[in-house]
């Protein structure tokens, strides 16, 4: 036999493994509820818990999210207690150390709500693609770290129920909302209203959309950083922009309009 036709009978032996037995590709795979799907499935998963909500019982004051190329969504809402949902129980890992709550997810996409109940928040991202949804959230405090080129979107929108006129959407009220990036991260903020905003550049980009709500935002700039809106052709509902640090790269434009710059 020809070796040619050895390597396409060998090649579509392995495609068709590949397919009927998606355990041979190293992800596991789950029927419709807990269970695995198939044996090896049931092998890489082994003890682990694939309940898709798990209580947090340790405290925590700080969250730390370790991310890779792929994308997460991470909605935070203030309950009693605090809790972890997520159908990809798979697809990350969590554990609470010396009081900060460490997330690490891994080779797919991935949805996790969480559910606190604390008045101050630290969370930072490392290498993350991330939307934050924080409308559900009730904090007095929260301060939001992006590092190692993280891609963050946070978006404060809340939704309200009425009988009469069904849903509508508002802004997610912040007292204080703290921002720093580095690393070449970039953050997107939409839908948020604060009695004021602080953020810390460096070399990073931070950009907000026409609803964002506030009388001050604070921004020092260190290094190839800039603050600016999406789109500074619009009608802005920032009042003062104060522009601190290294503005070489820091156009008053930028700010869009309506708004008051202060260097």
């Amino acid at each position: 036999m020809k070796k040619s036709l050895i390597y396409i009978i060998l090649a579509a032996c392995i495609f068709v493994a590949v397919v009927f037995i998606p355990g041979l590709t190293g992800k596991a795979s789950l029927k419709q509820g807990k269970d695995p799907a198939d044996w090896l499935s049931e092998i890489i998963l082994g003890n682990k818990d694939l309940n898709p909500e798990k209580t947090i019982y340790e405290p925590f004051d700080t969250i730390e999210i370790l991310g890779n190329s792929h994308d997460l969504t991470l909605k935070i809402n203030t309950k009693d207690s605090n809790l972890i949902r997520s159908n990809s129980v798979f697809n990350y890992d969590a554990e609470v150390k010396n009081k900060t709550l460490t997330i690490k997810t891994k080779n797919n996409d991935s949805y996790i709500a969480l559910d606190i109940n604390k008045p101050k928040m630290v969370i930072s991202f490392n290498d993350t693609k991330v939307i934050l949804e924080i409308g559900g959230l009730k904090t007095q405090k929260l301060t939001l770290i992006a590092n190692e080129k993280t891609e963050l979107f946070v978006s404060g929108r809340k939704e309200i129920v009425n009988a009469t006129i069904g849903g509508s959407y508002v802004s997610n009220s912040i007292d204080s909302l703290y921002i720093q990036g580095q690393d070449k991260s970039t953050l997107t903020l939409t839908d948020i209203k604060s009695n004021i905003i602080k953020g810390q550049l460096s070399d990073a980009e931070m950009a907000y959309e026409p609803n964002i709500q506030t009388d001050s935002m604070i921004v020092n700039l260190q290094g190839k950083s800039v603050v600016r809106a999406t789109d500074p052709h619009l009608q802005q509902m920032l009042g003062n922009l104060k522009i601190t640090g290294d503005k070489i790269y820091f156009k008053n434009y930028f700010a869009g309009v309506q708004v008051n710059v202060i260097r």
